[in-house]
């Protein structure tokens, strides 16, 4: 019998091409909700999800499950305690779009350094005189504050260091001192950073370790002059210590990929703001990543279901 795959939400084809070419039935699903994957989970014995609210209730309703797939890198949806007390292999597609969010947050960063969306528009505004009247900065020998030393930091590490001239210091909390690198120096102290850091870039993922992490007390250290991106998770800041300081201008700026919602109410005061840049969770929305993210997906559920290696393997069952 072939096995019987869902796919929560609309993937890139290379993924389900794969999955078809191995002779599996897919079911095109409706959405990521916990009450829709209840109802449309029923007989299925692997899963591929881009935004799965994979509880311990799914788990438990359906025994018959092997594996769940994330389509990208977090997996702060899926349950994976409760999916590992149950048998089921998770997996992500972990080397699938390091480069694009990597490309994205420098991207972030020059667009603030040098006020692009001010000129811009400014000059669709008929306001192309005043605007010419801001200035930017260059951001060669100026210091880069890396937080999630993954895939992704170390990627923008490399562009900005190698490719831009910046200095760099990274957040490292496996290390107990300072330790020079090429591209500047890592770092156990989070103060330090904050404290130093011109530009400062998150790539956190979600979860209680890291929730509100970059808190009220790490804002409050940062240079009236410098600017705070995050491509990562938006509930890694406390959303309203950043709001109170970039109303009072004690921060220069922020470039946000990501809000403490995920994607950003349309009364949500960090739209209205003119020192902010605000994008609707879109880093990873690159023809390239997207096709390795579907691919990657596809591969951990066939891994799994035949019974082979699982390449980039969440969490280790006992089997």
């Amino acid at each position: 019998m072939a096995h019987k795959v869902l796919i929560t939400e609309p993937i890139n084809e290379k993924g389900i091409d794969f999955l078809r070419d191995q002779g599996y039935e897919l079911v095109m699903g409706t959405g990521p909700s916990e009450e829709t994957l209840l109802k449309e989970l029923a007989g299925c014995d692997g899963a591929l999800t881009r935004n799965g609210k994979f509880t311990r209730k799914v788990f438990e309703t359906f025994p018959q499950l092997k594996v769940v797939s994330m389509h990208g890198v977090g997996v702060d949806g899926i349950d994976v305690d409760a999916a590992t007390e149950h048998g089921v292999q998770i997996t992500n597609a972990n080397d699938s779009n390091s480069t694009s969010v990597a490309e994205y947050a420098i991207c972030m960063l020059l667009m603030m350094a040098k006020h692009m969306e001010t000129y811009v528009e400014g000059t669709k505004a008929g306001k192309k005189d005043d605007v010419r009247k801001v200035y930017g900065n260059d951001v060669r020998g100026k210091t880069l504050g890396l937080v999630g030393w993954g895939k992704i930091g170390k990627k923008v590490v490399d562009i900005a260091s190698k490719g831009l001239g910046m200095k760099v210091i990274a957040y490292n909390r496996h290390i107990t001192e300072n330790k020079e690198e090429e591209f500047g120096y890592l770092t156990p102290n989070m103060k330090e950073l904050f404290a130093n850091a011109d530009f400062i870039s998150l790539h956190l993922p979600g979860s209680a370790a890291t929730h509100h992490m970059i808190n009220a007390e790490l804002i409050g250290l940062m240079k009236s002059t410098a600017y705070l991106i995050n491509c990562g998770r938006g509930e890694v800041v406390d959303e309203a210590a950043l709001i109170e300081a970039l109303k009072a201008h004690k921060i220069q700026g922020a470039a946000l990929d990501v809000v403490e919602t995920n994607l950003p109410a349309d009364d949500n005061p960090l739209l209205k703001m003119d020192n902010v840049i605000v994008a609707p969770h879109t880093a990873a929305f690159t023809t390239e990543a997207l096709e390795n993210m579907a691919y990657q997906a596809a591969l951990g559920v066939y891994e799994t279901l035949e019974g082979k290696p699982v390449t980039f393997p969440i969490n280790k069952l006992g089997r």
